[in-house]
């Protein structure tokens, strides 16, 4: 066996000992909050520091640590590193490759976009092409970047539609990254609906956003490769899907995230609003100077480099002057109107502010419908039977809701709805979480196409399907699904265009 896989097994029946050891004590102790950490607070913050909050059990057993409280009140997000509230990518895979980006450099560095290969691989993990993951590296300037596409196999002969799913925590790792793996819903649900994911990451575990974070009406859209140095990540890899254009479709490319990834892909949309067309934003918004709430890295109130030096005290020791907004602003657009649908949950402690109730995904709702654009807005609450706890998560059946919202493909007829609605009230829907589960039994191929009157296999969900999964409690939309792609008129209130 590897060395590195026997420290990995290692380490997860060490944790796992003392999660049961230490959760059992504290349970019979009756001292354990619903926001403790489970496992000693030394350990989950060495857990913190290593990146593995966004495992699963380490996200349960270290809650208070990582960030991944339920409710709100006393629970939340403290830390410094959004990184830690990332949803866990729901895999099994664990690579045999070295993590260390300590090891000698590949003997092949190309600087144009190239197929990942044993020579080549340096600090990245090459995915299995014949399950459909390719993964790619090419160089910009010291630096070795990655990004893995998932095409899947079925779809091999056809033109597919992108969506670049921002997962910067992985730090280009397969696992992190949810490629690699064709049993995971993500897989699964690009199959079915005939679309590539692009999983985008980065060596650092965090993005670089423009001008030092500095976004303002004077400069609304920092986007320069001097601004980002992920710019010219971002522009070798629309270089390549235009290149390959036979596989790809270039009409038809989306951004997807959630938490600091779901900043980084409205900064990349309109970025590249020529090429991108529609976005899913998760767990966050758009942050505002002066106002709540503070995001955990106090982007908006403090330029980068400030709460590199002074930490969440920034905004008291070297508050920005020059900032307004973060992450970037969106302008008019004198093409077409951004597609953007934005989810939180109400209790979300890093997207709403625990005192107030202002809310960074309704700023950015708000200011794209100033700009004339296409956004929605969806709202939960947790459900009263506890059984969802919601908080810094994205909504239940999340690649579902990104399908139908985006209008990746065409909509599924009324026939087809209400079939489907019978079958997900016919299954158990006894609380929440049942409800959720039993959408997805029904919407899940062969069984949606050939049991439901009027389904085909890739049609895309509509509004009325998709809240039979959870129901928003604000759902502010005047189009759901694909865009029109024709330029929309200028708003009065609008502050600039591109």
């Amino acid at each position: 066996m590897p060395i590195m896989m026997m420290y990995r097994n290692f380490f997860v029946v060490a944790l796992a000992l003392a999660i049961a050891t230490h959760g059992a004590f504290a349970k019979s102790a009756g001292i354990l909050n619903r926001c403790d950490d489970e496992i000693p607070g030394e350990r989950c913050a060495e857990l913190l520091e290593e990146g593995k909050c966004a495992w699963g059990f380490v996200q349960e057993k270290c809650a208070a640590t990582c960030g991944t409280c339920g409710e709100g009140g006393e629970d939340g997000f403290d830390g410094e590193d959004t990184a830690t509230t990332e949803a866990a990518p729901e895999t099994t895979v664990a690579s045999d490759s070295d993590d260390s980006d300590d090891a000698a450099p590949p003997a092949e560095q190309p600087t144009e976009v190239t197929e990942c290969n044993d020579a080549n691989m340096g600090r990245c993990e090459c995915a299995d092409p014949s399950d459909g993951f390719t993964t790619y590296t090419f160089w910009l300037d010291d630096v070795q970047r990655c990004f893995t596409v998932d095409r899947p196999v079925s779809r091999a002969g056809e033109k597919l539609p992108v969506v670049l799913a921002m997962r910067c925590y992985a730090e280009d790792k397969l696992m992190g990254l949810g490629m690699g793996n064709t049993r995971i819903t993500e897989h699964k649900v690009a199959e079915q609906y005939g679309y590539s994911r692009f999983g985008l990451s980065t060596p650092e575990g965090h993005w670089t956003f423009g001008n030092n974070g500095v976004v303002n009406d004077g400069n609304p859209q920092p986007c320069s490769e001097d601004d980002s140095k992920d710019i010219s990540y971002l522009k070798k890899i629309f270089g390549f899907i235009e290149a390959n254009s036979d596989i790809f479709d270039n009409e038809k490319i989306y951004a997807e995230g959630f938490s600091q990834n779901s900043m980084f892909s409205a900064y990349t949309a309109f970025c590249f609003s020529d090429k991108v067309i529609g976005i899913w934003q998760g767990g966050s918004g758009m942050a505002h100077t002066g106002v709540p709430p503070n995001l955990p890295a106090m982007q908006a109130q403090c330029t980068k480099s400030s709460f590199d030096e002074w930490g969440k005290d920034c905004a008291d020791e070297d508050p920005c002057e020059d900032c307004q907004y973060w992450p970037i602003y969106p302008c008019y657009n004198t093409k077409r109107p951004m597609v953007d649908c934005i989810a939180e949950y109400t209790n979300d402690g890093i997207s709403v502010d625990r005192q107030t109730g202002e809310s960074s995904a309704e700023y950015m709702y708000e200011a794209q419908l100033n700009e004339g654009h296409d956004t929605r807005l969806f709202r939960f609450d947790p459900p009263e039977d506890e059984t969802i706890p919601g908080g810094h998560q994205d909504p239940k059946n999340t690649a579902y809701w990104q399908v139908g919202c985006l209008g990746i493909t065409d909509p599924c007829s009324e026939a087809c709805e209400t079939s489907f609605k019978a079958c997900v009230n016919a299954g158990d829907v006894s609380s929440a979480e049942n409800r959720v589960d039993t959408f997805a039994d029904c919407i899940a191929e062969p069984y949606f196409s050939q049991n439901l009157d009027g389904c085909t296999e890739a049609c895309a969900p509509t509004y009325p399907m998709l809240i039979e999964s959870e129901t928003p409690t604000t759902a502010k939309f005047t189009n759901f699904g694909a865009g029109t792609g024709e330029p929309s008129d200028k708003p009065s209130e609008s502050l600039c265009e591109v």
